[in-house]
């Protein structure tokens, strides 16, 4: 285990006194007994020397911890390495990417392209789509009107006029935008809305190309070298846990801080969350000492499906509202359960809702929110908690929004996966 100061960091950089903090909590929540929760984990990603809570995961095994794989794979970016050169011709080139840290300015001209549906639930297409997609600024898009904090400096945004956008098949296409006198590939498609793919004021999301040359170059240079011993060259800066952590902008004595050594995303998951599939396991570099601060979670068992109305918290630092800031101490809120015949109705999620998820809340005032992703729904059962649900999504239109509860990856879903990932790795 380490110890670092960067649990003093926040988002902007600048130590926060926790002492002056507000109340700040899950929405319609409280702020929980420090510890009572010891399976609660915060996971933490180093940027600009900076360590700040990325999202929420539950510890399952000693060296091992449970999360979404929407969190682990927050950095959207991937290289594959072909098992031979291709064939360079009028048909197949290679792409023009930008220079590093280039941004490029609002209503720049750029096209989409993919194979993906043509609407929100229509089949792929057949043949190669291109779709106009001007540049939607930073600022624009970040704003409470549009994506609000979903959308961090490493993204660029295009589209949102609610008639153009990308599509469900077009995760991982190019953004191709002119400049410099020629198209280059400033973007690759990561996510839109859970509305529909052309929502107004709901921009399609793309990994912005030009905050990683460095690694990509560098990432193509190692495997030109055989540098690189993993068959998926994901860009991860330095994820660690913080294990019996309570106040995430403070050291309080207790907390136990891990380097993950291993992410192992379930293989069937294509970085959309109405698809399912959402969880993953990080491997700890070393086991968690279990004490009365720190325990392994109860999980149910394979195929436990809880009551409507069965009594849960969900657990986590996100924030109070839908635009708010973090809470700085580890916040609970109760969530009963909504049952899949309710949640996937018409009226309420739809068809966006499995039968692999659970859904829990939805009266308008108490939900998860941005900062509780991975967190984990507690339910009451079996006379005792156990985690049903590691959060993956709620409503664009905001946490607290009615008949669209917070959204988990049901666990009992998954417990076998859980279980031989553990065993074989």
């Amino acid at each position: 285990m380490i110890k670092k100061s960067f649990l003093f960091c926040s988002f902007a950089g600048r130590a926060v006194d926790a002492q002056n903090n507000t109340a700040q909590r899950v929405v319609g929540g409280v702020t929980a007994t420090p510890n009572s929760w010891p399976w609660q984990v915060s996971i933490r990603i180093s940027s600009s020397n900076c360590y700040p809570h990325n999202c929420g995961g539950v510890l399952v095994h000693s060296r091992w911890v449970l999360t979404t794989a929407s969190c682990a794979a927050r950095y959207d970016i991937a290289l594959l390495k072909l098992s031979q050169n291709a064939v360079l011709n009028s048909y197949v080139a290679v792409a023009s990417l930008p220079s590093s840290g280039v941004i490029l300015p609002n209503n720049n001209f750029c096209y989409v392209t993919g194979w993906g549906s043509t609407s929100t639930y229509g089949q792929l297409s057949a043949t190669l789509q291109q779709g106009y997609l001007p540049i939607v600024s930073y600022a624009t898009c970040s704003s409470s009107a549009w994506w609000g904090s979903t959308v961090k400096t490493t993204m660029v945004c295009a589209g949102g006029d609610g008639y153009r956008a990308a599509c469900y098949g077009d995760g991982g296409g190019a953004l191709n935008c002119y400049t410099n006198g020629r198209y280059e590939v400033h973007g690759i498609s990561t996510f839109m809305s859970s509305l529909g793919c052309n929502v107004y004021q709901k921009p399609s999301v793309f990994t912005r190309i030009s905050a990683y040359t460095s690694w990509i170059s560098n990432s193509v240079f190692n495997f030109k070298k055989k540098k690189v011993t993993y068959s998926c060259c994901c860009e991860r800066h330095g994820h660690y846990t913080v294990n019996g952590d309570h106040n995430i902008y403070g050291i309080e004595g207790r907390e136990q801080i891990i380097p993950v050594e291993r992410i192992i995303i379930h293989p069937s998951w294509t970085n959309n969350l109405a698809a399912g599939y959402d969880i993953a396991l990080l491997k700890l570099s070393q086991n968690a000492v279990l004490n009365s601060y720190v325990a392994v979670a109860s999980l149910p068992s394979s195929g436990a499906i809880l009551p409507n109305n069965n009594f849960c918290y969900v657990t986590g630092w996100g924030s109070t509202s839908t635009y708010g800031q973090l809470s700085a101490t580890l916040q609970q809120g109760y969530l009963p359960i909504v049952s899949y015949a309710t949640c996937s109705s018409s009226a309420w999620w739809g068809s966006t809702v499995k039968t692999t998820m659970v859904c829990a809340g939805g009266d308008g005032y108490r939900a998860a929110c941005y900062g509780d992703g991975g967190g984990a729904l507690n339910c009451y059962t079996n006379g005792r908690y156990e985690v049903h649900g590691i959060s993956t999504f709620m409503s664009s239109l905001g946490c607290n929004v009615y008949q669209k509860p917070s959204v988990f990856t049901r666990v009992s879903a998954y417990t076998s996966w859980i279980s031989n990932t553990i065993a074989y790795n």
